[in-house]
């Protein structure tokens, strides 16, 4: 396909002697927009002399001093359909262009019937902590876990907990009797309370716990239990908590399981990776709670925010998930103890890792009626440090590209969004190169540490619709 070019041969020389062309041109989207730090390949028809160009992020190029004559030219950027033109470049003259290149079509077919199945993932770590089993265990007696206002007594019964993932164990079952206890930090969350129990403080028995953590947990209870043999029941507990951490019900029976089960469906493991990624977060501690009196009971200390499918700043949340029942809702969502005691919580706090700087999406449909979707997103880091970032994608949608500060980290057209790993030397130097790239239908996990000052782009791409 050829696409018609712009400007004339303007003469810029006047030496006769000198023999060269130059070339100069701009790079765009269907749209019209300019496409930056886009790889232009030039090949001279007659010597095969291959040169290669890189626009700026502005999506211009130029090349002055070329030898004159005929060129074949080829664009090939992620994301879009590859561009080949042939040209001649004249003798002493400016030959500019301006190409557009056309959206890369989705050569697999993706159901949306099939949202329930997670993209592979690249990331070793990650993989280690999806998959995780119990790999020691300890036998308690009486021992309590105090998490701001919330405490967990450990009467009788055995605890297993996960391998440690970079040095770090953040997964334990108990299996036991057990109480969880929680008075309220402020008036307001007593009120709510007794709404939903007719009493100002929670006390729950329970049989059974999951948890995950980034805090030191792990420690704290090696030092006070003595090694046990495996308990049979931890693994089968393990199997069923993550198959309902992981379920997305087709149509939610309720406000609050819709609010926790649809796109912005918490990811256990990337949250936990998130932490281990960056050491300077402080750790969370999340409680899945097995009662005898509600079965699907969640205790979040979550210094980035508790629920973070909510505008909500509140570090502290009791969840009960029932649907369907009178005392299903959100308990208990307030700030610490201390933020309380010293009066310095704020409905303000930032507690985002990115600041969005801009958004497009563009659509197409193919012969086929098929409607497919390709959404930019560009944005900035709120902190230094982290090197995961969540996304709420349609089911059909996986991150393809992710380009920081302009260098374009890593690429995949793959369904599965395997990635291909990034030069060394295309690392800009105020991130710090670590570890591999992670990819899932809703997170992407960078190889480099965030920095304010970079600017971060990360385009995801899908088929959306369906003829009916």
């Amino acid at each position: 396909m050829t696409f018609p070019r712009f400007g004339a041969f303007l003469s810029g020389l006047t030496c006769a002697a000198l023999q060269a062309a130059t070339i100069v041109g701009t790079i765009r989207d269907p749209s019209g927009a300019v496409i930056p730090n886009v790889t232009v390949e030039l090949r001279a028809d007659t010597s095969g002399k291959q040169t290669l160009l890189r626009a700026d992020t502005s999506g211009g190029f130029r090349a002055p001093g070329l030898p004159a004559g005929p060129y074949h030219i080829k664009i090939d950027h992620p994301g879009f359909q590859t561009y080949t033109e042939d040209a001649v470049l004249e003798d002493n003259q400016t030959n500019a262009f301006e190409f557009h290149l056309e959206i890369a079509k989705v050569e697999q077919k993706l159901s949306v019937a099939s949202k329930g199945v997670a993209g592979a993932n690249s990331d070793p770590n990650y993989k280690a902590l999806r998959s995780a089993q119990i790999a020691e265990t300890f036998a308690v007696d009486n021992l309590t876990l105090h998490r701001d206002a919330g405490s967990f007594t450990l009467r009788s019964g055995t605890i297993g907990f996960g391998p440690a993932v970079l040095g770090k164990v953040t997964l334990a079952v108990f299996i036991g009797e057990g109480e969880f206890a929680l008075k309220p930090a402020h008036w307001t969350e007593t009120q709510q309370l007794k709404r939903f129990l007719n009493r100002d403080s929670i006390a729950e028995s329970f049989r059974q716990l999951v948890l995950s953590f980034t805090d030191d947990t792990y420690e704290e209870v090696r030092r006070a239990a003595k090694s046990a043999p495996a308990e049979p029941r931890a693994a089968q507990a393990l199997q069923d908590f993550r198959r309902q951490a992981r379920l997305r019900p087709e149509v939610p029976r309720s406000m609050l399981e819709a609010l926790l089960t649809e796109s912005s469906i918490a990811n256990v493991e990337a949250e936990t990776l998130a932490g281990l990624y960056n050491p300077a977060r402080p750790g969370f501690f999340s409680a899945y709670i097995t009662g005898r009196q509600h079965s699907h009971l969640r205790f979040h200390l979550k210094p980035g925010g508790a629920l973070p499918q909510l505008p909500a700043p509140e570090e502290v949340a009791v969840v009960n998930l029932d649907p369907q029942t009178e005392q299903e809702g959100i308990w208990y969502l307030c700030h610490t103890i201390d933020e309380i005691a010293k009066h310095t919580a704020s409905p303000h706090e930032e507690k985002r890792v990115v600041s969005p700087q801009k958004y497009r999406i563009e659509t197409s449909i193919a012969r086929n009626d098929h409607l497919t979707a390709v959404a930019d997103f560009r944005f900035r880091a709120v902190s230094n440090g982290d090197r995961l970032v969540s996304f709420d994608l349609l089911p059909s949608l996986r991150v393809t590209r992710v380009t920081l500060d302009g260098q374009i980290e890593a690429a995949s057209s793959r369904r599965t969004a395997e990635p291909t790993a990034a030069s060394t030397s295309s690392c800009p130097s105020r991130w710090r190169r670590d570890a591999s790239t992670a990819w899932s239908s809703n997170i992407a996990a960078t190889r480099w540490s965030t920095n304010p000052a970079v600017e971060t782009s990360v385009s995801a791409r899908g088929q959306v619709g369906t003829p009916a």
